[in-house]
């Protein structure tokens, strides 16, 4: 029981993630140019059509979801430097579990389209392909990753391969992000373990909240 512990506490942090870092508060842009429904943007719908029942579950316990195709500015840095995470549908994980700093990086948005540097834990990942709408302030931005890291267990080293897809919402406030959350979709994982390890099932769900419902707006 106690390694089961360890291995979900290690899945947790792999999840939101632990990064130490320093911020300095920034202003915020403008709202972008108005814009259509570009045809090489997947609509978040279809985006999840294999996994639609984790989906419904999450746009329904995430709450607002930003649609429409006026995006506002959201480059910039930010940080959740307290990170719940408050729903999923793994049995043995408690809501309401709180986790340390998660950093983003918006650039270079054009349109529906935006780069996103994302830290989590040691793992920093660059998104060439971030999609975002939204409205006025709000807006969500939404994303597939694969992501490969070793896993030390018992004296041994793992390699694990996870494919997930993300789901960030909030609006955009001079400070930052109010009313951040963001959700994460199991697509696959595999390993080397034999077993050892245990896997998240594909449409395995977990769904995280800002403590004081806002990402600072920050330099990172």
């Amino acid at each position: 029981m106690k390694g089961k512990q360890v291995i979900v506490g290690f899945w947790l942090l792999l999840s939101c993630g632990i990064l130490l870092s320093s911020c300095v508060k920034e202003n915020r842009g403008e709202t972008i140019v108005l814009i259509g429904q570009e045809e090489y943007i997947d609509g978040i719908e279809d985006f999840f059509a294999d996994f639609k029942p984790s989906f419904d579950s999450v746009k329904k316990k995430m709450g607002i979801i930003h649609e429409g195709p006026v995006p506002p500015k959201i480059e910039g840095g930010y940080v959740m430097d307290t990170t719940l995470l408050v729903a999923s549908n793994v049995d043995y994980m408690s809501d309401t579990v709180a986790m340390p700093e998660v950093y983003l990086r918006f650039n270079r948005q054009h349109n529906g389209i935006v780069t996103l540097d994302f830290k989590e834990s040691s793992i920093q990942q660059e998104k060439d392909t971030v999609f975002v709408m939204g409205n006025d302030e709000g807006f969500t931005v939404y994303f597939k990753e694969k992501r490969k890291f070793k896993q030390f267990y018992d004296g041994k080293v793992y390699h694990v391969t996870m494919k997930r897809g993300v789901i960030m919402s909030g609006s955009v406030t001079p400070g930052g992000l109010s009313d951040f959350r963001y959700a994460s979709i199991v697509m696959d994982t595999e390993d080397d373990s034999n077993g050892v390890l245990p896997q998240y099932d594909p449409g395995t769900y977990l769904i995280y909240v800002d403590a004081d419902r806002m990402a600072d707006t920050c330099t990172w």
